[in-house]
């Protein structure tokens, strides 16, 4: 127990299931500190709000723990009133969140171990086999292997900053904002990428409409917690319409993901654009399975291609030299 590990999703729904029996949040936190996992978390929120501070200004001190999405909806229960409810998205949020990332860690499992595996090759035969392949006497044409360790050098100087860029990538997420614009434009993968974004963040739409907060709140609110520029601007657009007072299937249409593909006013328009989300989200995947599908076999036709080079290089001088002694 004292090596738990801090997990949001049950820090969210402990705090949760406190303010829905009516403790105060101070109460609530003074609770969640005397678990192990979240001492420090619940202390610090404690403190501060003691001290005249927002709950959601006190949890992003913990960027690690708690992404922006999450604060976004805390400090929108905060302003309306209504935290327990935006406690509930936050959940659902994290949920979706979860298995979103589970099935996209399926899908890149086999592609990411056949890398891993050449890169493996690339490297044990560029730093092992041809420095010993120099230096043997086995009469290897020089020039022959100098253009082979130049073109798989290349390529592992290429897989290397793949690996890191994602690397970095993942642990500093400002760096995608400034390259999504890059990636937006790659054919095919841009527009599977722009799609799983853009469902992503409808997703989140759906989910702070069905908690009823004030429309012209959600959009303000989302449109600053997104980091894509490309989707933003959709979102902007929304909520600069309905300050102006245009009707929410106007505003709507702003959406690329969901123009007349719904009709405000029915009792089910909310669970429509989870619907599309859900259905787009769905889209992207089976787009994702196909470059998945792609990759593979690229991956193993290219592993077999330097296997097959690493074989000529090696055994033809071999089987020169054994064909000269006899």
């Amino acid at each position: 127990m004292l090596f738990r590990k801090f997990s949001t999703l049950q820090f969210l729904k402990d705090l949760h299931t406190f303010l829905k029996q009516k403790f105060h949040i101070l109460q609530g936190l003074y609770c969640l500190a005397q678990q192990t996992p979240q001492i420090s978390c619940a202390t610090k929120c404690l403190n501060m709000l003691k001290d005249g501070a927002y709950l959601h200004e006190a949890l992003a001190l913990f960027p690690k723990q708690f992404d922006p999405i999450v604060i976004m909806f805390i400090r929108v229960g905060e302003l309306s009133g209504r935290l327990p409810d935006t406690l509930m998205c936050a959940i659902t949020y994290l949920d979706f969140k979860n298995s979103l990332k589970q099935k996209s860690l399926q899908l890149l499992f086999y592609p990411l171990i056949l890398l891993i595996v050449l890169f493996g090759v690339l490297y044990s035969f560029v730093h092992l086999i041809i420095p010993q392949l120099e230096t043997s006497n086995l009469g290897c044409n020089t020039k022959s292997l100098y253009v082979v360790y130049f073109a798989l050098n290349t390529l592992l100087i290429f897989f290397l900053f793949l690996g890191t860029f994602g690397i970095i990538c993942s642990l500093v997420p400002q760096i995608i904002k400034k390259t999504n614009c890059i990636i937006f434009k790659i054919p095919f993968i841009g527009s599977t990428y722009y799609n799983l974004q853009s469902a992503y963040f409808l997703k989140i739409l759906a989910i702070l409409l069905t908690a009823k907060i004030p429309t012209v709140f959600v959009f303000e609110s989302l449109e600053a917690t997104i980091p894509f520029q490309k989707i933003k601007k959709q979102y902007q657009a929304c909520s600069i319409a309905l300050k102006l007072g245009q009707p929410l299937g106007q505003v709507l249409s702003n959406i690329s993901n969901i123009k007349n593909m719904i009709v405000i006013g029915s009792d089910d328009w909310i669970k429509k654009i989870d619907d599309i989300a859900e259905t787009q989200l769905h889209t992207t995947q089976e787009r994702m399975t196909i470059i998945m599908r792609i990759i593979e076999p690229l991956t193993l036709l290219l592993t077999g291609g330097i296997l097959v080079m690493i074989i000529l290089t090696v055994f033809n001088p071999l089987y020169d030299h054994l064909h000269a002694i006899n």
